[in-house]
């Protein structure tokens, strides 16, 4: 998981092509733009991680991007909030890491060299030059953000099984809910002939008469099933009797309202355009067992990991409070965007 997020950050940083142009902030790469806890953050750190977010929103919206309000903001003002709070993080977890006495292992020192050598070679020499940043220095912030996310992520996380077993239960029951299907047979009184036109009013009310009667001798259990279909399923009428029928839950809004609260056999009769339906309820079908037991471990990983991340957010900003961070606001508005 932690090489996965350090390789999702540096893959936006590998495609830093046309990074920085002339901007009022150019010649102040060595200016102070904020302190974590009396440590400075450089102009030129601040502009990394900057021209890091505009690629980003750009991959996600494109050069339009820059036009497009967010919440009545400026995606600029968006922007450079976001960087400076990237890289005050990184700062910060940086600190932190330090106080631990955390170190990189070997591996992870490898994709430091690796990645710093990527960045370089996409972005292009001249473009770091002018970014005020050497290959040393680039090396130090992938290392950095590296140890410091490295760090964060070998604090111990306690998972409480029974909170988390009682969200994948209600996940699961919701699930099954929107997903079980309902087995019936049905009896069915049509009050349209076979071309779609309305029966007569007389012919409408003795379907409805027949169908009520019907659901009367089952619920009653005079008559079965069987028995019933053979009184009213004759050659010489238009019913019509299926057997087995599965009828997915959302597929039709009368059959969600009628069909998705009853017990096994129950007997009701619906009401539709075409044709009064006795209808036999059987059991509801659900997906296959060792499927959803397979879901639900895949499931249970995901709250876990879930939780674990979010357990890493409450840490940092409970550093962060605990933290002084001074912004050096009338620098860091002058600082534009590349549009």
């Amino acid at each position: 998981m932690f090489k996965k997020s350090i390789i999702s950050v540096l893959m936006i940083a590998i495609l830093l092509t046309g990074l920085i142009g002339c901007t009022s902030s150019d010649k102040l790469e060595g200016e102070v733009v904020a302190t974590v806890n009396g440590e400075s953050i450089l102009m030129k750190e601040a502009l990394f991680y900057l021209r890091m977010t505009e690629m980003e929103f750009e991959l996600q919206g494109g050069k339009d991007i820059w036009d497009t309000p967010f919440d009545g903001r400026s995606a600029e003002e968006v922007a450079k909030e976001r960087a400076l709070e990237s890289v005050i993080k990184a700062k910060l977890l940086h600190q932190k890491a330090v106080e631990a006495g955390t170190t990189l292992p070997e591996e992870n020192l490898k994709d430091v060299e690796e990645q710093t050598l990527n960045v370089i070679e996409a972005v292009g020499e001249d473009v770091v030059n002018d970014m005020g940043l050497t290959e040393d220095e680039i090396n130090e912030l992938v290392k950095d953000s590296m140890l410091g996310i490295y760090s964060l992520y070998q604090i111990e996380f306690v998972v409480d099984e029974d909170e988390v077993q009682v969200e994948v239960d209600e996940y699961v029951a919701e699930y099954l809910e929107k997903v079980k299907k309902a087995k019936v047979s049905m009896l069915t009184f049509p009050v349209v002939d076979e071309t779609g036109n309305s029966l007569s009013e007389e012919q409408q009310a003795e379907a409805k008469a027949k169908a009520d009667e019907a659901h009367g001798l089952a619920m009653s259990g005079e008559k079965t099933m069987e028995e019933l279909v053979s009184m009213y399923n004759t050659n010489d009428t238009a019913n019509t009797f299926t057997d087995g029928i599965e009828i997915a839950k959302g597929e039709n809004k009368i059959y969600d309202e009628e069909l998705f609260d009853l017990n096994d056999g129950d007997v009701v009769v619906i009401t539709t355009n075409e044709n009064y339906q006795v209808v036999f309820f059987e059991t509801y079908i659900y997906p296959n067992e060792e499927d959803v037991n397979n879901a639900t471990e895949k499931l249970k990983e995901l709250i876990i990991e879930q939780k674990r991340q979010d357990s890493y957010v409450e840490t940092y900003e409970e550093w962060k409070l605990d933290s002084k961070i001074d912004i050096k606001e009338e620098i860091w508005n002058n600082v534009k965007v590349q549009k």
